[in-house]
């Protein structure tokens, strides 16, 4: 397996999409896309174990996931000088979204992660690609913002670029049918979108919010 540092990242608050774009380009490189979680299978094809999937991606990782919101996973040390990729999704979805499936920090804790995410790509001398979620989930899109990925990681072996395009309406449905999902209530104030609103910009800034976040608005 590549040194760690040899890995170019994709990194994302929870529930952004980050799982889906391995998926991807796992299938169009037949590579692994590491998760930074030991416990979950390295091969998010595997970890999603959908059936009608051939493709067995393989070692050495061509790409790796992180969320940088466990301190304890010291994962900015892992990435290192590595590229840096970002994945944004749309603050209230994402973070109501991994409230419900049981993140036990407050909302303001969250609001904080998520901010640093952004701060941390936006400081980086090795920040690549910048990829929204919703651009991600729209299968017109998608194509171009994979292939860009693709292109800024320097990746170009991609023996089934064209099955993907042919199958892309089945292979994101097996990716989200894959993806298990266990919803919990969560309090009121988690559903107040203008919170999150006020919140958000006043920890980022007027001047990385109107960067990053504009289109949220």
């Amino acid at each position: 397996m590549n040194d760690m540092n040899d890995i170019n990242c994709l990194i994302s608050y929870p529930r952004s999409g980050n799982t889906l774009i391995r998926f991807l380009i796992e299938y169009i490189t037949e590579r692994i896309v590491v998760d930074y979680n030991e416990e979950i299978p390295d091969s998010a094809i595997k970890y999603l174990s959908p059936d009608g999937i051939d493709i067995v991606p393989k070692n050495p990782p061509i790409l790796r996931k992180f969320h940088l919101v466990d301190s304890k996973l010291n994962e900015k040390s892992k990435i290192g000088k590595s590229k840096i990729n970002l994945i944004i999704r749309d603050y209230y979805e994402c973070i109501l979204s991994h409230s419900k499936r049981g993140c036990r920090k407050t909302l303001s804790e969250q609001i904080n992660d998520y901010c640093d995410l952004i701060r941390y790509y936006d400081e980086s001398e090795n920040k690549e690609t910048l990829i929204y979620y919703e651009d991600i989930i729209d299968v017109e899109k998608q194509p171009e913002v994979i292939k860009t990925l693709l292109d800024n990681n320097g990746i170009d072996t991609i023996p089934n670029w064209d099955s993907y395009l042919k199958n892309i309406l089945f292979l994101n449905k097996k990716s989200k049918d894959g993806y298990i999902k266990i919803y919990k209530t969560v309090e009121k104030e988690y559903e107040n979108k203008s919170l999150y609103y006020k919140e958000i910009k006043s920890n980022l800034g007027e001047i990385l919010f109107e960067k990053y976040l504009s289109r949220y608005e």
